[in-house]
């Protein structure tokens, strides 16, 4: 068992931009105090292995990034610039682990469970007592793996992520997504040969979003993504001096 307090840093700046407003040029430095509880264990047979955090972080003159559009319909005229809020604060539980079902076969996974919110936001008040940008309610990864003595093996691991907003100047939000990843190959000696399928069910999911007019005539603001990668399917050598 094990507790942390830790205080961090962000300096402040400006914002060189000429299309940001005078009285957003300049931003504050950042505070975080994080706090921290924990446990970890472990079989002594090394069977099994978990660890378990729980934090809760104060951000004080909270940074945030604000994209702005400086003309109607131009993409071009598109920038960000850095604003202060008075304060943030995360809060979350983080639960990891591993288990050897038998000589051959383990398991693995993590689950985080967050929960953010942005508090006295002048520049954009509808903000206050919002989520966080990129701060989804939970995030989880899963796996098994199969290893056989003569050196063939087989994973397969499954992660994904709740809903979230892509960023702090509008509310439009994510899609919750899972990715399924496939592994299998052998390893001899010095070598190894894997074949393997990353995002095999071919989801379709979005990393990031923007919000902003580009498409005559009315210019109309409209969410932007920018999607994950598609389906890979490929096959690796690797030989190890």
């Amino acid at each position: 068992a094990y507790g942390r307090v830790a205080r961090g840093y962000r300096a402040g700046g400006f914002n060189i931009n000429p299309a940001v407003p005078p009285s957003e040029q300049r931003f504050d430095k950042e505070h975080l105090w994080n706090y921290e509880l924990g446990l970890r264990g472990a079989a002594t047979d090394g069977r099994w292995n978990a660890d378990l955090t729980l934090f809760w972080q104060e951000r004080r003159d909270m940074q945030v990034r604000i994209p702005l559009q400086d003309a109607l319909g131009d993409p071009i005229a598109f920038t960000f610039f850095t604003d202060n809020a008075a304060e943030g604060r995360n809060r979350g539980v983080e639960l990891q682990g591993t288990l050897a079902v038998t000589e051959t076969i383990s398991l693995r996974g993590m689950l985080g469970l967050l929960d953010t919110e942005v508090r006295d936001f002048d520049y954009q008040a509808d903000l206050e007592d919002r989520d966080q940008a990129h701060a989804p309610k939970y995030s989880f990864a899963a796996g098994a793996s199969w290893n056989h003595p003569t050196g063939w093996f087989v994973e397969a691991d499954v992660s994904g992520r709740d809903k979230f907003y892509y960023d702090f100047s509008h509310d439009e939000e994510s899609e919750s997504y899972e990715v399924l990843n496939l592994r299998a190959g052998r390893e001899w000696g010095n070598w190894s040969l894997s074949a393997w399928v990353r995002n095999a069910l071919d989801e379709d999911y979005a990393v990031r979003g923007y919000f902003f007019g580009n498409e005559p005539p009315a210019f109309s603001p409209k969410v932007y993504e920018r999607l994950g990668d598609p389906r890979h399917v490929g096959v690796t050598v690797r030989y190890t001096l």
